[in-house]
């Protein structure tokens, strides 16, 4: 996953580069994993070893839970395995503190992927002795848009990565990749207090667990 991982955050910068013909509340990393979804399957369609494609990505998929009919976000499939992928998305304060929403993310999407039985329907008898879960989570780093006001470029992007440090030190035995933005606005709603247009994000933060 790190390499279509990579290849996400390069297509988030192509995107923020290019804001000037997409507004900031239509970039991929503006709203929520329904807008992830189609940047890693764009990110798998691109990854290629001397020419041949290393993936064939299948998203949406209709899977069967415990509970009833689903749907799984991604699916990369290759000569060497298949790929099975949750993915959540949330909005974090670029100071705060606890990272306890992204491992409640991380749980969802986890049990999400152990409540799928009969992968049979997904990827046939052949693959079956072959499948990787991974749960992830995608998190946009936000401030308050009076403070980010405040500071320049430089001191922002320091701010990113230190957060980005944190959350190294907080999930050690799971992949942490990270893209500094800059600043952009973001739409929706965070919560039913939080209103997004007080807010603007600066970055992109992945945290992936394979189960």
């Amino acid at each position: 996953m790190r390499p279509i991982i990579s290849e996400v955050c390069n297509i988030l910068i192509e995107c923020y580069n290019q804001s000037n013909l997409i507004p900031d509340t239509c970039l991929p990393n503006s709203s929520r994993e329904i807008s992830l979804t189609p940047t890693l399957y764009a990110a798998a369609y691109r990854m290629r070893d001397s020419q041949h494609r290393k993936y064939w990505p299948a998203a949406e998929l209709p899977v069967t839970r415990k509970d009833g009919m689903g749907r799984l976000d991604l699916a990369l499939f290759s000569s060497k395995r298949t790929v099975l992928v949750e993915c959540k998305q949330l909005r974090m304060a670029i100071r705060g503190k606890s990272f306890s929403r992204v491992q409640t993310r991380l749980d969802n999407a986890s049990n999400q992927l152990r409540d799928i039985y009969e992968l049979e329907s997904i990827v046939g008898s052949t693959f079956i002795k072959k499948i990787d879960k991974v749960a992830m989570v995608s998190i946009a780093g936000v401030m308050p848009i009076e403070k980010a006001e405040l500071l320049n470029d430089s001191e922002k992007e320091e701010m990113f990565w230190d957060k980005f440090e944190a959350l190294r030190a907080e999930f050690k035995k799971h992949m942490i990749s990270g893209v500094y933005l800059g600043q952009h606005h973001i739409n929706g709603k965070i919560d039913l207090n939080t209103n997004c247009s007080k807010q603007v994000s600066i970055g992109q933060f992945f945290v992936l667990m394979k189960l």
